[in-house]
């Protein structure tokens, strides 16, 4: 017969419940979560098995867009709801390895930092300046090839050759603008332009922390994503051509209208 005891001494105090440390992913099981990614557009990155910055950024993006906590780690959990998203990826082809930007490390990217502040009255004035003699000298070059004398099949490609020196300039003059503003540690566009461009790359879930306001290292990661996407060189600022691109307006740069990118150089064509 066995007797049971029931003991009043109460538990040791001072231990701890030690959880077992989960082994890392293994690289099939990466190259599995890296194939599920790419179907899904959230990485362009080759199938090397390597859970690399662009790996973890794109972990990342998923977690966010899959409610699960967004830790850019490749745990049981994540690669569940990859696989549950993209049935079947393990037998997918492998996607060649394609031109991509140098990014910054995963554990920058993720780290949430304070954004960038807007410059202070005056900050700018120099630097639009510049920026308005670069789009003087544009439309004097213009005029200059449209004055030009020749037939009909001439003044046609003097006009092409105008537009291109204007749309040259208002480049160049955008340039200028959002170069000063990084480099004085600012944010690169005024909060109308920021604000727009969050959305734009909201919208496309380039964003790992959509919620969040500024500028920082995850909006210039997911704007060389972008450009890439549109068949521009990946510098992780905004630019005119970006801007035009996405069909925003991009003269708020210049606030006080005294320098307008945003405007169109006006020529006749003519008979």
């Amino acid at each position: 017969m066995v007797t049971l005891s029931c003991s009043t001494t109460p538990p040791p105090t001072g231990l701890h419940v030690i959880e077992e440390e989960r082994p890392p992913p293994s690289p099939e099981e990466v190259v599995r979560a890296q194939r599920a990614l790419a179907e899904l557009n959230l990485y362009l990155g080759p199938m090397d098995g390597r859970l690399g910055a662009e790996t973890r950024v794109a972990l990342a993006r998923f977690q966010r867009r899959a409610g699960l906590p967004v830790t850019g780690e490749l745990d049981p959990e994540t690669l569940e709801a990859l696989l549950g998203e993209v049935p079947g990826v393990a037998d997918g082809p492998v996607r060649p390895e394609v031109e991509r930007p140098e990014l910054p490390s995963a554990e920058a990217l993720l780290e949430e930092a304070p954004p960038r502040p807007q410059p202070p009255p005056g900050f700018l004035e120099p630097v639009l300046a510049e920026a308005e003699a670069l789009l003087a000298e544009g439309e004097a070059a213009a005029r200059t090839i449209l004055a030009a004398e020749g037939g009909v099949a001439e003044r046609a490609r003097r006009l092409e050759e105008a537009a291109r020196r204007i749309q040259e300039a208002r480049a160049a003059a955008f340039a200028r603008v959002v170069d000063a503003r990084v480099r004085g540690g600012y944010a690169p566009l005024p909060e109308e332009l920021l604000q727009a461009l969050r959305q734009a790359l909201a919208e496309r879930r380039l964003l790992i922390r959509p919620e969040e306001m500024g500028w920082g290292s995850d909006e210039e990661e997911a704007v060389r994503w972008l450009e890439l996407s549109l068949g521009l060189p990946p510098s992780g600022l905004p630019s005119l051509r970006l801007l035009e691109a996405l069909g925003i307006d991009p003269s708020p740069l210049f606030g006080d209208g005294r320098v307008g990118p945003g405007a169109k150089f006006e020529v006749e064509s003519g008979p």
